[in-house]
């Protein structure tokens, strides 16, 4: 926001895709190894796991970033996660499971406590992927590209109004959109999930899941086909020494 990165630094570097000439498109080590170990062992013992795992959204009583919900969309976010939970079959509601940030003790809606029955206390969050069938998103931040790279079934619920997002995602979010990576609406996504429960990877592994899986790795996560990470690093570390 405000191009303060583009105008203060040399250099900016990210996972997303360049959006100007100062950016650099490069990943995260843990992010590339888990892509490259999660296609290797990725099969159907999958599908013993039994949680459907929610990684829900902090809120906070004062702004940190201008992207950030805080205040008022706190209960946005609680009306969305009731709609959702109220519309899942009950198969799926025994298994739901809500992964809260550890250090969010305190918001307006007192959520933890309104959905306590579904509430995941360990707070290591790879143990949470590790257990999940399904894995939602409830914000489109680390967590998100994370659940991907262990290749783990994942869908983004982004509510309209709440995040302020750049204008180059509207395509890619549109993609994901047709491929149900991606909702906006918590009665929608929640019908979704009531039909490919039962074997999520048919809809994971579909063609059209992976060409939207292929774009995220592409524009979002920042892996080049034929080139490695150590590669992506080298060029980076020569481009800055230089």
């Amino acid at each position: 926001y405000f191009n303060f990165d583009e105008d203060q630094g040399n250099l900016s570097i990210r996972w997303f895709k360049p959006l100007y000439k100062k950016h650099f498109q490069i990943t995260s080590f843990y992010i590339y190894n888990n892509l490259i170990d999660s296609i290797k062992s990725f099969n159907k013992k999958f599908l013993k796991r039994k949680n459907c795992s929610i990684i829900y959204d902090r809120f906070f009583n004062y702004t940190l970033t201008t992207s950030q919900p805080c205040a008022g969309s706190d209960y946005i976010a609680f009306k969305n996660l009731k709609k959702f939970e109220k519309n899942l079959n009950l198969e799926i509601k025994k298994n739901l499971k809500i992964k809260f940030h550890p250090k969010d003790h305190f918001n307006m809606m007192n959520v933890q406590n309104i959905f306590a029955r579904y509430k995941i206390n360990d707070k290591n969050i790879i143990n949470t992927y590790k257990k999940s069938r399904i894995i939602i998103c409830f914000y489109p931040e680390t967590t998100f590209s994370e659940a991907l790279s262990h290749n783990i079934p994942t869908i983004l619920f982004i509510p309209k109004g709440i995040y302020k997002l750049h204008n180059e995602t509207k395509e890619i979010l549109s993609n994901l959109k047709k491929s149900k990576i991606f909702f906006d609406d918590p009665k929608k996504m929640a019908l979704h999930l009531n039909k490919i429960w039962h074997n999520p990877i048919k809809w994971w592994n579909s063609t059209q899941t992976i060409n939207s899986k292929n774009l995220i790795k592409k524009d979002i996560l920042g892996i080049k086909k034929g080139v490695t990470l150590i590669e992506r690093w080298n060029y980076l570390l020569n481009k800055i020494l230089r």
